[in-house]
C-alpha cells in the first residue's frame, strides 16, 4: 500500500515544479507538466537554443514540434492536450487543500473557490461562478460545488466483479425488454406476408437487431446468453499473467522502459531510458547482463539472433549491440541523415525507421528502410498511397512475413497498416480506442494493440478485422509490448511501473 500511495503521489506531481499539477498538459512523449511550468520551460528553451521549431521534454529529452503553427512560443503550452487521467485523480484527491479561483489568480488575487466547472476544468469563487453561468457560451456547463465533490474511494477488489455483473444483468434485462418491444410488432405479420413483403419485413427486423447488437456489443461479444455477463472476466482470462520481473540493483533509478524484444533463444532485451541501460534477461527472467549507453535509448529492434539495434535520443545514429549467452557488447554504429525515434526489423539486413527532421521551419515525420550494415536508405516515404501524411509513429512494427508496416497514432486514434512500398493496406479505428500505443504481432500474424489510457487490448486478424477487445483494467498506462517468436507469450511494460509483466494469451479463432 505504501508503494501504491507513492506512485499515485508521483503521478499527480509536476516534474518541473515538484508540486501538485495545475492544468496538466501532455507532450507526445506522454510526460505531463503544469501548463504554466511547460510554458516557462518552452520560453526558456527558446531563449537558450538557436532552433526555435522544436520542444525538448525536460524528462526524457525527446523532441517534438509546436502544437500549432503561426503562434508565438509563449502560447504553445495551452494547445497541448490535457491529461484526463491526472485531472480525474486531482479532482477526486481526498486530501486536497482549498482550491483558489483561477480567474482571480490570473489577476493577482487570492479568492477561495467554491465551485468547479468540469467543462472548463477551472475552479471559481462565488462572483466568478455567477458571471460564468450568465454567459451564453458557458450556461450549459456542468458546475459542481466543491463540497459536493466526493473523495476518491477504492472499493474492495472482490466487490468489483459482483457490482459490475449486477449492473450488467440489470442492463441486459432492460435492453432485452426494449428489444422484445421493438421486435414483437414485426413478428405476427410475417406468416401472412407475400414474397416481396417478406424481404422488406426481414430487412426491418435485421435493422432492429443490428441496432440492438451494436448498442450492446461490449456486453455480448460472442453469444447472447446469460453467460455473457461474465464476458469481462473471461476477457481477463484471455491474458493470464504468469510472471513479473524488473531491473533492480544499487544506484539504479526507477526505470523507464522504452523498448523490448525477445530473441529466438528466449532471452529478453530491454532498454531503459531513465538509466541509459541496455539490459539482458535470461529465459527464466533473471538478470544476466547490463550495458550502459552514451545517452538515452528510445527504440530497439532485433537485427538477428545475436544482435540488436538501438536508436538514441537526439542523435543521428544507431548503435548495434552483440548478444551472447551472458553478455552484451557494443559492436558498431551507423550514421544517418535524420533522427530516428522508432525502429523495427524489416527484412534480412534491413531496418524500418520512423524519422524526424525539420524542413522550411516545419516538423516532418517520415518512414524509411535502411541497410543495417551501412545505414544507406533505400525507401523513404512521407505519405502512403492514399495521400495520408504518415505523421508521428507512437509505435512502429514490421511483420516481415507479410512485409506489412504497422503504425499506431495517438493523434488519429488509429492503427494504420501499409506495405514497405507505401501501399495502404488497412486502417483500424474504434470508438473506444483513445491512445493506441503498443503494437505486437504473434506467431499466427494476429495483431495486438494496447490503449494507454483504458488498458484495453484489441486483437485483430492480419488484415485488420477485429477479433475481440479484451478489457484488462490493470494494463492502464501500458507503453511497450512484444510477442515471443514461437510462443503465446506477451510482454508488457508500463509508464509508471518498474515491473515488466509476462502474459500467456489464448489464440482467438478467425
Amino acid at each position: 500500500m505504501e508503494s501504491s500511495g507513492k506512485s499515485l503521489s508521483e503521478l499527480m506531481t509536476c516534474p518541473i515544479c515538484y508540486d501538485v499539477f495545475l492544468k496538466p498538459r501532455t507532450l507526445p512523449c506522454l510526460h505531463s507538466f503544469c501548463q504554466a511550468c511547460l510554458q516557462s520551460h518552452i520560453v526558456e528553451q527558446q531563449q537558450k537554443e538557436t532552433r526555435s521549431d522544436t520542444i525538448k521534454c525536460s524528462v526524457c529529452r525527446s523532441e517534438t514540434g509546436p502544437p500549432v503553427r503561426n503562434k508565438p512560443a509563449r502560447e504553445w503550452a495551452k494547445y497541448f492536450p490535457v491529461n484526463p487521467v491526472i485531472v480525474a485523480l486531482l479532482d477526486s484527491k481526498p486530501d486536497r487543500q482549498d482550491k483558489f479561483c483561477d480567474p482571480c489568480r490570473n489577476e493577482g488575487l487570492t479568492q477561495v473557490a467554491i465551485a468547479y466547472c468540469k467543462n472548463c476544468q477551472e475552479p471559481y469563487c462565488d462572483d466568478c461562478w455567477r458571471y460564468h453561468t450568465k454567459f451564453k457560451v458557458s450556461r450549459s456547463h456542468v458546475v459542481e460545488t466543491l463540497q459536493k465533490q466526493q473523495p476518491l474511494a477504492l472499493p474492495c477488489s472482490l466487490q468489483i466483479p459482483e457490482k459490475r455483473h449486477s449492473f450488467e444483468r440489470n442492463t441486459i434485462a432492460n435492453d432485452g425488454r426494449y428489444f422484445k418491444d421493438d421486435i414483437q410488432p414485426l413478428l405476427p405479420p410475417r406468416p401472412l406476408l407475400s414474397k416481396s413483403g417478406t424481404e422488406h419485413s426481414i430487412a426491418n427486423i435485421a435493422a432492429v437487431q443490428s441496432r440492438w447488437c451494436e448498442k450492446n456489443y461490449r456486453l455480448f461479444p460472442t453469444k447472447h446468453t446469460d453467460k455473457s455477463v461474465n464476458i469481462s472476466v473471461c476477457n481477463d482470462r484471455m491474458f493470464e499473467k504468469v510472471k513479473t520481473f524488473k531491473l533492480k540493483g544499487p544506484n539504479i533509478k526507477p526505470p523507464e522502459y522504452t523498448g523490448l524484444g525477445i530473441l529466438s533463444s528466449g532471452q529478453i532485451i530491454v532498454i531503459d531510458s531513465n538509466n541509459c541501460f541496455c539490459v539482458l534477461f535470461n529465459k527464466d527472467y533473471t538478470l544476466s547482463s547490463m550495458l550502459e549507453l552514451e545517452t538515452r535509448p528510445i527504440s530497439l529492434a532485433n537485427v538477428s539472433d545475436n544482435e540488436v539495434a538501438i536508436s538514441l535520443s537526439g542523435e543521428n545514429k544507431m548503435v548495434f549491440i552483440s548478444v551472447t549467452r551472458d553478455a552484451l557488447r557494443l559492436e558498431r554504429y551507423i550514421l544517418t541523415e535524420r533522427r530516428s525515434y522508432r525502429i523495427s526489423p524489416a527484412t534480412q539486413n534491413y531496418l524500418a525507421v520512423a524519422w524526424f527532421e525539420t524542413k522550411d521551419d516545419q516538423n516532418v515525420y517520415s518512414f524509411g528502410v535502411v541497410e543495417s550494415k551501412t545505414g544507406n536508405e533505400i525507401v523513404h516515404l512521407e505519405k502512403d498511397s492514399t495521400g495520408r501524411k504518415l505523421g508521428y509513429f507512437n509505435d512502429l512494427l514490421v511483420n516481415p512475413r507479410k512485409s506489412y508496416v504497422l503504425q499506431t497514432s495517438v493523434s488519429s486514434k488509429a492503427l494504420f497498416c501499409f506495405r514497405l512500398t507505401g501501399e495502404a493496406v488497412f486502417s483500424y479505428y474504434h470508438r473506444d480506442l483513445q491512445w493506441p500505443i503498443g503494437v505486437a504481432v504473434d506467431q499466427y500474424d494476429q495483431i495486438y494493440v494496447t490503449d494507454y489510457l483504458l488498458g484495453n487490448i484489441y486483437q485483430l486478424t492480419p488484415d485488420g478485422k477485429v477479433l475481440q477487445m479484451c478489457q484488462v483494467s490493470h494494463l492502464i498506462n501500458n507503453f511497450t509490448m512484444c510477442c515471443a517468436p514461437a510462443e503465446n507469450i506477451l510482454l508488457l511494460t508500463h509508464k509508471y511501473h518498474e515491473e515488466i509483466e509476462v502474459f500467456r494469451f489464448k489464440h482467438a479463432k478467425k
